[in-house]
């Protein structure tokens, strides 16, 4: 069984105005989906 360790995953997305709402923060839906891809990719990798 793999550890946590051995699953990490580092991805880095520029985050532009159209990522953002009114207030200059970024979507939350886009959050997420940056999280499920890393998810996926990490789960992948570690096969």
């Amino acid at each position: 069984m793999l550890s946590i360790a051995d699953s990490v995953t580092e991805v880095v997305h520029w985050v532009f105005p159209e990522h953002a709402g009114a207030p200059g923060q970024i979507h939350g839906g886009r959050t997420m989906q940056w999280i499920a891809t890393v998810g996926t990719i990490s789960i992948h990798e570690g096969r």
